[in-house]
């Protein structure tokens, strides 16, 4: 900004730092030079800006300085030596003139010399204070803040009025009270705490006085926040300052702690004085209370280790404990608990995490002193009177922990994920504390016992008895209202029943569909309430591993239970309410081979698609939640904090278990009668119980890798077995733990798929034989007993029926063809690559199983058996195709008349099974043709009519599935519409995959059909989930999020605790059935692909790669290379996302092929779809600023669960990345395009203001791909419209909206039209690359290239509509997103107008408007969030926060590159 000469020289002392701070204090920044001042003459002249070069607007003039830039400057230089001062700095910075040496450490006393100028240097700073008050009272950030600036600052130094009144509204930029500067706040705080550390041990007049400090900061914080010495943020800065004095250091916390209730008395009154525009000075009060906290455990631990130290222990280590007794006195504690309470009612989440975070830290402390309570209750009520476990003994120190430990209880579900995760460490804390008390009171109770042993025990007895009897009435009644009081902490005596009392907890909360809000103010209920405890649970695990002194290896089994019985129970009453089981059901295997689907429909499936929109009762995310919770706190809170011999005893133990639960089989697959049930001693495990087994024990075999070889004897055995299990979850996970020994044992893999696939045909003899039996084998009705059949009773429990071992042989068909298909996703991954006798031994069972479908005997007496042989054979057939050319080029015929045959079996009148058993054969058929597409694609080009017999297949297969086709009447049932909407998704994405142009005559057909589908989902509220890729990752930065304000994983960064419990929270169950369809079609170990399109940026290859997307194709044929083909994504998991992506993707792919009045007419639909829920939105909005999430639902839905406009923001960019680059045309206007195109713009603009950050984004790149396709196109003036438009919208004229808009919604509006801008430069860029490689390719020169460039955006333009934005003239009408948004829609333009080099100056000028923009940003814009500026924006300042510091990095990061 200005030049780098004696300006910015750094200090060479503190003293001389302090000296021009004290100057930049007394002189107005936004006018004067500070170390030169010149005269009032001299200032009139001096214009203190940089014009831009002639023929540039003059909104790009840079005003040097900017407002409290210098006394930012002098502030970090300040501080810079005050850190070098205290050795708290290992590095020297650009702070320190060259010849300065780096400072001595903390360790180094020797080193270290008297700071003398701390007391004089900390006078300097309190200026400060005083300043920046005045300036706030005297309205020194008004219409004439200038003057007032001047005469607030310094009378003495006050200028005549020699600038005019119009010269100083000239600036850009207008001056900030500093306090209200979070940076100068932030500076100004650690400073002052700098000083009164170097000086508190000073001697005489030139020690500082902390006591003094201290009540002062406490007397700032107190004032009215009306009144105008209160202003200018000084009341905050105080709360800062004795919050950084409380974390400094130990010697300050020392001296803080003593002032703990008054401090804590303050920031109580913070929360009942704030007002509803302080939420700012509420969330300070929080963070001052629990540095409070930190101050009060550091000095106590100090005191503790200065004790040990007296007492000759050499060592002076404190032993890591979860209880500090004694930290806090008793006043500041009942204090604390009030402040606790208070703030969890808040309606910002950023308090209530405040608050969270205070409870966890403060949890320690809140223990009563065991001393003082047995004096005062003569040991009757104290702790030696049966402390830990129950009674009045426990009563008196725990009631304060358990009063917070309840508080933590009734928030740990939380609308605010981040809040609730901070709630559940809170309550870990708690636990942790009280059962380390329980195991000092047995501790003591056992000393206590060996040394009543040693004396006269008869007479101890004696006493003991007339003591017991002489306690009355009352004091029972006391003993037995205290144990009611503390019941949690009570029960959780110890670790072992601390986890037990929280998994009791998790189950009893119930699920999803029956949990109540747990009681707090902004509690949710449904899944929240089991995350939650399951959070806690995990961090409790953790908590105990860093102490060391609790074996985490026995948590194991009490873990277990969080599955167990109990929840098996819930579970089942839940299917029974819901008319069948929920996600255990398997839908096309063992079944009775009678139970045709005509006469007895199968399980509903209501209950396996989750929707948070649906009733309460049918939600039925249980089970699945419960086993992924389970499984995590396994993983989290076990496995990963033990070594890996433990590791191994876990997997052992596991395996035991496993063994013990799990039926043995036979070696034809059936049940081996010679060996029962329990025979093995161990824990016998339910179905949810053995999954969760497998999935960890998956987890451990690949972390410790040949570790575990040890194991592979036994694990063998109980894998086999597992394959055959009746759950379809425990064969999936075991087919998946096969695959995780794949990995770490190549061979050990090879051999058992050798075997597997060794043992199918004796299998399949037994299948059809005990068909056959079964059907000539009439089956008595089953007598009834006291209202149960006797089937269930316990004395025929152990009676084995030819059903229930056919059953069992199709199990093991199912789980062995599953297991052989996931182990040949590693095969070419793994040492030895692909074994050809394995494919060809696949493919010879995988032709046995097909053949069923044309068995006409057993397709008569058991068609479900026939279809699970075909469904297995079709599995084993897709594993073989993701192993790729290599392996299956030998058996491409056979592959290929596989399909014919099913699919002509499957034809109306040619087919001999219920159209419910043909759907379950097509959908797996399907399935095998997309993995032949996505994994062996060059196949079409090898193989001369393979293209032409796929095409011919599909469209054989598409008018079956397509609306009134002969599966329509399966959506009738839940499980059909799951087979169906699986087959439908399976056929677009055959068709994403095919070549542009390769299937003419269904294209038209297969349009409609997607747009039928869109709208259908779309009014069923099924949300897509492509809208995500869509987008440009160069924009992921502005949708960062803060901790408490996240709703979607990877908002924020570096906390998987949140990230799991916001998915758990948000995410829909995948049921066996559809994770299995799509089981194939996920690549195990994606084909790592480097983009780097214009190599490094900002010389790191990483950012080149992620910010810079290249535009290069990955087409996996030339035949792909026509047009614009868009690699399609990996499929979601469940069926109808899945299908509503497919269908967006087909959608956009035949969209240019359709005709203009077709092309209207689906943008018209997608219109009507979006107009119609509208009004709905409107009238059941909830407000935004105090509730996240629907109030009846536990599923947290984020704003961008905005069905209609997701949707249709989608389809419509889909669309307009696929049109493809018209080279040339007839040069005729056109006026504004075709149509659609006019619709498609009203519609995009209809969707700026929305509050979805990625709905934004991706409007402003539709309508950036609208203006610069519609000048390829010749259209001139739909760009010109789109920026007019834009211009509207910004004023807040919103097409199809009232006039009268909230300031969000015009926030919103603004930072989306700004965005809008940069998207459409960065449009033209690319396809003036795009155009130009294409010309390079061909040897030819494009005649459009001069062209686009003179129609290209005019960048100028854009940047002279960004720039207003960026100016902190009027600070009241200023937001913060839209501030945001405008930075990074100016490095945008920046980045793609500008070259890297070789800058003329104007282009310079461009630069130095940059750093302008973001140093504004960072001084001025960053403010405190209080009523003195806020003026109703503080929950977007709150929102908006990470991303404006985001875009400040990024684009401060680009200009100095």
């Amino acid at each position: 900004m200005i030049s780098l000469d004696n300006e910015h020289t750094p200090p060479s002392s503190a003293e001389e730092a302090a000296a021009l701070l004290g100057a930049a204090i007394s002189f107005d920044t936004t006018s004067y030079n500070v170390n030169n001042p010149p005269s009032p003459t001299a200032a009139a002249s001096d214009a203190s800006a940089k014009n831009p070069p002639q023929g540039m607007h003059s909104i790009f003039t840079v005003q040097a300085p900017v407002p409290n830039q210098i006394l930012f400057i002098r502030l970090i230089n300040l501080r810079a030596w005050l850190r070098w001062h205290a050795g708290i700095d290992d590095e020297l910075g650009i702070s320190f003139p060259a010849h300065i040496k780096p400072p001595p450490t903390k360790d180094d006393s020797s080193g270290q010399q008297p700071f003398q100028a701390a007391r004089s240097i900390l006078a300097v700073l309190q200026k400060l204070l005083e300043m920046s008050s005045a300036l706030a009272a005297e309205g020194g950030f008004g219409a004439n803040g200038d003057d007032m600036t001047i005469a607030a600052m310094s009378p003495k130094l006050s200028v005549k009025k020699s600038l005019t009144a119009k010269q100083n509204n000239n600036q850009q930029h207008r001056p900030l009270p500093p306090l209200l500067s979070t940076p100068l706040r932030l500076a100004w705080v650690e400073c002052t705490a700098l000083c009164l550390s170097l000086g508190s041990n000073l001697p005489g007049n030139l020690r500082t006085d902390a006591n003094s400090l201290i009540n002062k900061m406490m007397e700032i914080s107190n004032w009215n926040p009306r009144s105008k010495m209160a202003s200018g943020g000084v009341r905050l800065s105080a709360l800062m300052v004795l919050g950084k004095i409380c974390v400094l250091d130990v010697d300050l916390a020392k001296r803080v702690s003593p002032y703990a209730y008054e401090i804590l008395t303050c920031c109580h009154k913070g929360l009942l004085s704030g007002g509803v525009g302080e939420p700012g000075h509420r969330l300070e009060s929080m963070n001052t209370a629990w540095r409070l906290a930190v101050a009060c455990r550091r000095s106590h631990d100090a005191n503790r280790m200065m004790h040990s130290k007296n007492n000759n222990n050499d060592s002076g280590e404190v032993q890591s404990s979860f209880l500090t007794t004694g930290a806090m006195e008793d006043r500041a504690v009942i204090e604390a608990i009030k402040v606790i309470k208070r703030a969890t009612a808040d309606k910002y989440p950023e308090v209530r995490m405040g608050a969270a975070v205070f409870a966890g830290i403060m949890a320690p402390m809140l223990i009563r002193n065991i001393r003082s309570a047995n004096m005062r209750g003569g040991g009757k009520d104290g702790a030696s009177n049966g402390g830990g476990d129950s009674g009045a003994g426990a009563s008196a120190p725990l009631v304060w922990l358990e009063e917070v430990t309840q508080v933590a209880m009734r928030n740990i579900d939380d609308e605010s994920a981040g809040v609730a995760t901070a709630w559940a460490s809170c309550l870990a804390r708690c636990l942790c504390a009280s059962s380390e008390y329980g195991q000092s009171i047995r501790a003591a109770q056992s000393e206590d016992e060996a040394s009543r042993r040693s004396a006269d025990v008869d007479h101890e007895a004696v006493m003991t008895t007339n003591n017991n009897n002489n306690l009355d009435f009352a004091s029972k009644f006391k003993a037995l209202r205290g144990a009611s009081t503390t019941a949690a902490t009570s029960a959780s005596s110890s670790v072992a029943s601390a986890i037990v009392y929280m998994v009791t907890q998790f189950v009893k909360c119930g699920g999803e569909a029956t949990s109540n809000k747990c009681g707090g103010t902004y509690s949710i209920g449904g899944r929240a309430s089991r995350i939650g405890y399951a959070d806690a649970l995990t961090e409790y695990l953790r908590l105990q591993s860093s102490r060391g002194e609790f074996q985490l290896v026995e948590a194991l089994n009490p873990v277990i239970e969080m599955v167990g019985a109990s929840f098996e129970a819930q579970v089942q009453q839940g299917e029974r309410a819901t008319g069948g089981r929920d996600d255990a059901a398997d839908f096309y295997a063992p079944s009775s081979p009678r139970s045709s689907p005509e006469k007895k429909p199968p399980p509903s499936l209501s209950s396996a698609f989750l929707s948070a929109r649906g009733s309460k009762a049918r939600s039925s995310a249980d089970s699945s939640i419960g086993r992924l919770l389970a499984s995590n706190v396994v993983r989290k809170g076990i496995t990963e904090n033990v070594p890996e011999s433990s590791q191994l005893t876990i997997l052992r133990g596991l395996a035991t278990m496993c063994r013990s639960s799990v039926a043995h089989t036979s070696p034809d697959g059936g049940t081996d009668a010679r060996k029962s049930v329990g025979e093995e001693k161990g824990k016998h495990m339910n179905r949810h119980q053995l999954q969760v087994a497998l999935i960890e024990m998956s987890h451990i075999v690949v972390s410790v890798g040949e570790a575990g070889a040890s194991s592979l004897e036994d694990l063998h055995p109980i894998l086999q077995d597992c394959l055959s299990h009746p759950d379809h979850g425990v064969r999936h996970e075991a087919a998946a733990l096969y695959a995780a020994i794949a990995q770490a044992f190549p061979s050990e893999g090879r051999k058992f798929a050798i075997e597997s696939l060794s043992g199918f045909n004796a299998n399949l003899d037994a299948i059809q034989c005990l068909s056959f039996r079964v059907a000539s084998t009439p089956t008595p009705a089953p007598r009834m007993r006291f209202g149960r059949s006797r089937s269930n009773t316990s004395e025929h429990s152990s009676i084995i029926t030819p059903a229930d071992e056919l059953l069992r042989h199709q199990a093991t068909l199912h789980g062995n063809a599953l297991a052989v298909s996931m182990l040949m996703h590693e095969f070419p991954h793994c040492h030895g690559g692909v074994a050809t006798a394995i494919v060809s031994k696949a493919f010879e069972v995988a032709e046995k199983l097909l053949q069923c479908q044309f068995d006409d005997k057993l397709t008569k007496v058991n068609p479900t058996a026939a279809c699970t042989c075909v469904r297995a054979g079709y599995c084993l057939m897709s594993g073989a195709l993701t192993m790729g050319i290599g392996a299956i080029i030998p058996h491409v015929s056979a592959i290929f008349s596989f399909w014919q045959g099913s699919i002509m079996a499957v034809l109306p009148g040619v087919s001999k099974l219920s159209s419910s058993h043909d759907l379950m054969i097509v959908e797996t058929m399907l399935s095998s043709v997309v993995c032949f597409l996505k994994f062996c694609p060059s196949l079409l080009l090898a193989i001369p009519d393979a293209l032409t017999r796929l095409t011919g297949i599909l469209e054989k297969v598409f008018p079956l599935i397509s609306s009134g086709g002969k599966f329509e009447s399966e959506k009738n049932t839940a499980m059909g519409r799951s087979r169906l909407s699986s087959a439908r998704a399976s056929v677009m994405e055959a068709y994403s995959w095919l070549p542009p142009g390769s299937f003419p005559m269904s294209a038209d057909r297969i349009f409609s059909f997607a747009v039928s589908q869109i709208q259908e989902l779309t009014e069923n509220d099924v949300l897509c989930s492509i809208l995500e890729a869509l987008v440009s990752k160069e924009d992921k930065l502005i949708d960062a999020h803060s901790f408490e304000r996240a709703v979607s994983p990877g908002q924020i960064g570096g906390s998987v605790a949140l990230d799991n419990n916001i998915s758990l929270r948000s995410s829909d169950v995948v049921h066996h059935n559809e994770r299995e369809a799509i089981l194939h079609l996920l690549a195990w170990r994606k084909k790592l692909r480097t983009r780097m399109q214009g190599g490094d940026y900002c010389m790191s290859p990483i950012l080149g790669a992620y910010l810079r997307e290249g535009d290069e194709k990955c087409s996996p044929t030339p035949l792909h290379e026509v047009g614009r083909w868009r690699e399609p994504l990996d499929p979601i998991g469940t069926s109808k996302v899945r299908l509503l992506d497919c269908c967006i993707h087909v959608f956009a792919a035949t969209f240019g092929l359709q005709d203009g009045q077709t092309q209207a007419e689906a943008l018209h639909m997608l219109e009507s779809v979006y107009n119609v829920a509208q009004p709905e939105k409107t009238t059941n909005r909830f407000n935004v600023s105090s509730s996240l999430i629907t109030e009846s639902q536990g599923k947290l839905k984020p704003p961008e669960e905005d069905v209609p406009s997701t949707n249709l923001t989608a389809a419509v960019l889909a669309c307009l990345q696929a049109l493809p680059l018209f080279e040339a045309t007839h040069d005729t206007l056109i006026g504004v395009g075709p149509p659609w195109m006019e619709r498609a713009t009203n519609l995009l603009l209809r969707l700026l203001p929305t509050q979805s950050d990625i709905i934004r984004r991706g409007a402003a790149e539709g309508l950036a791909l609208l203006a610069t396709l519609g000048v390829s196109e010749d259209a001139n003036t739909l760009q010109s419209t789109i920026l007019h438009s834009l211009d509207e919208v910004m004023k807040g004229v919103i097409p199809g909206s009232p006039k009268t808009h909230e300031l969000e919604t015009l926030s919103y509006a603004r930072a989306g039209s700004l965005l809008t801008l940069a998207c459409i430069q960065r449009a033209a860029m690319r396809m003036a690359r795009a155009e130009k490689e294409r010309a390079e390719s061909r040897s030819v020169s494009s005649p459009r290239s001069s062209k686009r460039e003179n129609n290209s955006p005019p960048v100028m333009i854009m940047m002279t509509r960004l720039l207003p934005s960026l100016a902190t003239q009027n600070i009241d009408g200023d937001s913060l997103l839209a501030r945001a948004y405008a930075l990074h829609s100016f490095g945008i333009l920046i980045s793609n107008s500008l070259p890297k080099r070789d800058l003329s100056s104007s282009q310079i000028q461009i630069v130095w408007k940059a750093v302008e923009a973001v140093e504004t940003s960072f001084l001025s814009a960053w403010s405190a969030i209080t009523s003195d500026i806020s003026k109703g924006r503080e929950r977007e300042k709150f929102s908006a926060e990470p991303t404006s510091e985001c875009v400040c990095r990024s684009v401060s990061i680009f200009s100095l590159a």
